[in-house]
């Protein structure tokens, strides 16, 4: 594959590449993209450390969808730049993987919690805790204030019916626009709202099944996030699967793509999505599928 590509690539996408290749290594905006590239003599080149950006395979995600790999998240985040995390669920099951991978990844975090005692990180001196209400807006401005980011992996266990996703919208913008934190990144599902018209036959007819009440509540609060001003991210993963970090993760932006989704993703996939967004500043106000 030749090492450079022209402005085409970057205003069409994969679209642009010649069949069999697609972008394995996407960015969700031209800014992103035409930066990690950059610019000599009119023509977008590949930098030597972006070689691995070029992979053989295709498929509409991948053309349509700008859909890219873990490369890519690790790119954002070799910096190795510490930031002040706030992170909401934390003692879940998607939150307990977000604390420890900010922990591992060398970030300080500020976790709040109605129960201390279900943080195993809680004696932790890089771990601050906050004991309180995620529906409380002056409990979350205490958990954010001092944060450069907040992450928000509330879920509702197996309450199929839990309102907890409209209880906790407003408060946490609210709380937010008091702390001075705009960076937010918000765990829903594929299938909230209006998304099920991306989800596989047999996940939409499931979640109209079992989950109908709970998908109708995160839908709503998913719009009063976009409808926000904050710099949201809103990650719509698919049906979760347990086991570790795979890495072999697909993104794929919920507008200007079709079609629809299935598949599994590891809910320790789904937390390196929450905290490479939140700390790598990328898919910034997007709606993105997580699958594999």
């Amino acid at each position: 594959m030749p090492g450079e590509v022209t402005e085409d690539l970057v205003t069409r996408g994969p679209a642009a590449l010649p069949r069999p290749w697609r972008l394995n290594v996407a960015f969700p905006q031209r800014a992103d993209f035409t930066a990690a590239l950059g610019v000599r003599s009119g023509t977008w080149r590949i930098a030597p450390a972006e070689q691995h950006a070029w992979a053989p395979g295709g498929g509409a995600a991948g053309d349509a969808g700008f859909s890219e790999t873990r490369a890519r998240y690790r790119a954002a985040r070799q910096g190795g730049l510490v930031m002040q995390l706030t992170v909401l669920g934390a003692t879940g099951p998607i939150g307990r993987q977000v604390l420890r991978q900010a922990l591992a990844a060398g970030h300080r975090v500020t976790a709040l919690v109605r129960d201390p005692a279900r943080l195993p990180e809680r004696d932790d001196a890089r771990v601050t805790v906050v004991i309180g209400d995620a529906a409380s807006a002056a409990d979350v401005e205490e958990a954010a204030r001092g944060s450069q980011a907040l992450i928000c992996a509330l879920g509702p266990g197996k309450d199929y019916k839990s309102a907890l996703a409209t209880r906790t919208a407003g408060p946490v913008l609210e709380a937010m626009a008091a702390a001075g934190v705009t960076r937010l990144v918000w765990l829903s599902a594929l299938g909230s709202g209006d998304t099920v018209r991306r989800q596989s036959l047999f996940q939409a007819g499931a979640s109209r099944l079992v989950m109908g009440t709970l998908m109708a509540d995160k839908g709503i609060a998913d719009e009063t996030i976009a409808g926000s001003d904050r710099d949201w991210t809103i990650a719509l993963p698919v049906m979760f699967a347990d086991g570790p970090a795979t890495g072999a993760y697909e993104t794929i932006p919920l507008d200007g793509t079709r079609g629809r989704v299935g598949g599994r993703i590891s809910r320790a996939d789904v937390a390196d999505f929450l905290l490479t967004s939140a700390t790598g500043g990328l898919w910034v106000r997007r709606r993105v599928v997580l699958t594999r």
